[in-house]
């Protein structure tokens, strides 16, 4: 039998298509470095967890007053042995120590370690005191853009966080964390001095005042101290004249809520 060897055929055209493929895909990593804020933006929404993306939100947002590249800001790599400082018009490369494993960004500053090289250009702000997020209402600036969302609400009056079970609103997600334990009769946070517990954190250092005697509060005027600074306020009102209490049924001011609490039940009385 005689044996006929086939000799596979070579497209002239699919050649031509491989060679334009290859040449767009040169050309659309060529263009790159003028990939779209929003564009990189929405992509990588999709691909980081939400934490991932707020760091990499204040990257972009310092990029854009800069006018660096995004693709300047896009990690290219996940251990680079320099650190490469975009937030400011001048940039400054400072040297990243990377430990033995190979995956641990060390600070020059103080020795802290990060396995990231944006949490470690965020943390470095600390040290340099650099604030790259200025609020357009009053001027005054931060570190972190999250931080700087927090405070605009303050002048907005935005309050996005809603107790589903009172309905109330809070600008952070933290002091709807905190409501929530008037609801559920949480109380995490422990005196270590008599075992009492509280919901609040505010609430437990007031409280462990108490055990210390400490009075960090001083009156500028007598000099007498005080544990809380709401009770130095009551106290300077004495010194004043101060007197923003008013009594609704006979007009009477005091300088103390408590005061005025106390009269209003003069008037019950009298009228039951």
């Amino acid at each position: 039998m005689d044996v006929i060897k086939m000799e596979s055929e070579v497209d002239p055209l699919a050649i031509q298509t491989s060679d334009n493929t290859d040449l767009e895909e040169e050309k659309s990593l060529s263009e790159g470095d003028l990939c779209d804020l929003d564009k990189v933006k929405d992509e990588l929404k999709e691909e980081v967890i939400a934490e991932e993306y707020e760091i990499f939100t204040e990257s972009l947002v310092v990029a854009h007053h800069t006018s660096s590249s995004v693709c300047d800001v896009i990690p290219q790599e996940k251990n680079v042995p320099i650190y490469q400082d975009n937030s400011n018009s001048l940039s400054v490369e400072r040297p990243v120590q990377i430990d033995e494993d190979g995956k641990r960004l060390k600070c020059e500053f103080c020795g802290k370690c990060f396995s990231r090289s944006s949490d470690m250009k965020i943390h470095i702000r600390q040290h340099t005191g650099e604030k790259p997020f200025n609020c357009e209402f009053c001027g005054k600036c931060f570190t972190r853009f999250s931080h700087l969302k927090i405070h605009q609400r303050h002048h907005t009056g935005e309050k996005p966080f809603k107790c589903e079970i009172c309905g109330k609103c809070f600008s952070q997600s933290s002091n709807l964390k905190i409501h929530m334990r008037q609801h559920s009769g949480e109380k995490p946070l422990k005196c270590n001095v008599c075992g009492k517990y509280f919901a609040q954190l505010g609430h437990l250092k007031i409280h462990e005042l108490h055990h210390t005697g400490e009075k960090p509060y001083k009156c500028e005027f007598c000099g007498k101290n005080f544990s809380r600074s709401c009770h130095l306020k009551d106290h300077k009102r004495q010194h004043t004249g101060e007197r923003p209490f008013q009594c609704d049924f006979c007009g009477k001011c005091f300088y103390r809520a408590g005061y005025l609490k106390t009269h209003k039940l003069l008037h019950i009385d009298e009228y039951h």
